[in-house]
């Protein structure tokens, strides 16, 4: 049974500027809702053929090309879509279909092709159908200069920048239909600074590798919260815009006071929070990075090592927060007070940071070392390799010339290494430096990167004592 469109969205959210105020409103995307409805008809309708379904189609103005870099049809927290640039709806002729049906299968085998012929054309037709009203809705959104912000729906990673009023820009970062590793975020720039009290972590399992994003706001990503999204955006620099002095005084306190209350939280549960680093719904301050970054984890650095790190950044993190509002000027006595506690908070793990990182500085040091000895070695085995390359190469041209069609290249390659066993040494000791110098190379360059992630939480903690010190 086809229950398309999966996800039946009919709509473009955006931010309108009129006369200096912001406004939420919904675009129509104008799809062809009566089609939709036929098409999944069809499809649901046994006594229906493919050609019955694409002699449908065609009646009703066929998309044949189109690009599904789009997650029309998908929730945000789908995965493995299809991204393909440039799609190719595919039409068959009557002959092209009946030589498509096997012949002595029986009912339910031919039964069961119709049902997936039709689900898979369908699918195609009816992703063209969103793809063509959404670019026809945002090419007009283009030319539109009171739209400040609109609801994306790009697959994969993306970062949208909005110029909402003259003091505020908004970034808007999506990764959609990836799983677990999807999100949708946005960060706030005020007069240059970026507001990102929270973060959010985001692992990618099958890639092994981690993302650290800083934001103002971190939501479900699914399309309702599109919604949400938005009309925080317009709060925010409505509040701004009108009442600076509640931004200071509601705001930011209301932020650093959440926070604060975050990162004791944190800071006294730290195992319950690292058995489930990746938040399954949304969150203020916990089980989050607060860094931009993107980096690769290696089977070198341990779960406790990681666990640290992720500690480490929590709480160092948060300064980042506090270093763009003291470059604002905007700050008092109360704000002094939040800001001296999450220096304290920080200064609790420098001692414990100092000793990891004098002790891994002391680890990296040893792996350079090694490291440059079998980069050395491989260097000169690569030489060697590279001149009984061009040997055999010569060879192997004036094989091919004498024996013309009867000339075999793997045959001739295997009797270049019986007349020079040479060569043949020469390949098994670059085999196996390679290994060696590729083994030692993720560990030297896995334990660096360790390194040097904690030095950089060292340095935030050091660098907000230096700079605070004398104001709280």
């Amino acid at each position: 049974m086809l229950t398309l469109p999966i996800i039946n969205h009919q709509s473009i959210s955006i931010i309108r500027e009129a006369n200096g105020q912001l406004k939420y409103e919904e675009l129509p995307m104008n799809i062809n809702q009566s089609l939709v409805n036929k098409i999944c008809d069809y499809v649901n309708n046994e006594n229906y053929t493919l050609l019955d379904l694409q002699n449908l189609v065609i009646q009703n103005g066929f998309i044949r090309e189109y690009t599904s870099e789009y997650a029309h049809l998908f929730a945000y927290q789908d995965s493995y879509i299809d991204i393909n640039k440039h799609v190719k709806i595919n039409i068959l002729t009557e002959d092209e279909y009946y030589r498509s049906i096997p012949k002595y299968k029986s009912e339910k085998y031919l039964k069961q092709l119709n049902q997936t012929q039709k689900e898979s054309f369908a699918k195609d037709v009816l992703r063209g159908l969103y793809a063509a009203a959404y670019r026809r809705v945002t090419l007009d959104i283009k030319i539109d200069s009171s739209i400040r912000l609109l609801s994306t729906e790009s697959i994969g990673w993306d970062t949208f920048a909005w110029n909402i009023t003259e003091d505020i820009d908004v970034l808007v970062k999506t990764n959609f239909c990836y799983g677990s590793a999807s999100y949708l975020n946005v960060a706030i720039k005020y007069k240059d600074c970026l507001l990102t009290p929270l973060s959010d972590y985001i692992t990618y399992y099958y890639a092994r590798a981690e993302s650290f994003i800083k934001c103002t706001r971190r939501y479900i990503p699914a399309r309702e919260n599109w919604k949400k999204l938005i009309m925080f955006v317009i709060q925010f620099s409505n509040m701004i815009t009108s009442s600076p002095d509640d931004f200071i005084q509601n705001w930011l306190i209301d932020e650093f006071r959440s926070m604060i209350s975050g990162l004791n939280d944190f800071y006294q549960n730290t195992d319950f929070y690292l058995k489930s680093i990746r938040p399954t719904k949304e969150e203020k301050y916990l089980k989050v990075y607060n860094v931009d970054a993107f980096s690769n984890y290696s089977s070198n650095i341990t779960e406790e090592e990681r666990g640290f790190n992720f500690v480490a950044e929590k709480l160092s993190g948060a300064l980042l927060f506090v270093k763009n509002i003291f470059e604002l000027t905007l700050y008092n006595d109360e704000l002094l007070s939040y800001i001296k506690e999450v220096v304290n908070i920080n200064n609790t793990i420098l001692p414990t940071l100092n000793s990891k990182i004098e002790s891994i500085e002391y680890e990296v040091n040893k792996l350079k070392d090694i490291y440059n000895k079998e980069k050395t070695q491989l260097d000169k085995i690569e030489k060697q390799k590279s001149y009984w390359d061009k040997k055999a190469e010569f060879f192997l041209t004036k094989e091919e010339r004498r024996k013309k069609d009867k000339f075999d290249y793997k045959e001739s390659l295997e009797h270049f290494k019986v007349l020079f066993p040479k060569y043949q040494e020469i390949i098994s000791l670059y085999q196996e430096q390679i290994k060696r110098y590729n083994s030692i190379s993720a560990e030297y360059h896995g334990r660096s990167s360790f390194l040097s992630s904690l030095q950089k939480c060292q340095k935030r903690i050091i660098d907000a004592n230096y700079s605070y010190n004398n104001l709280i």
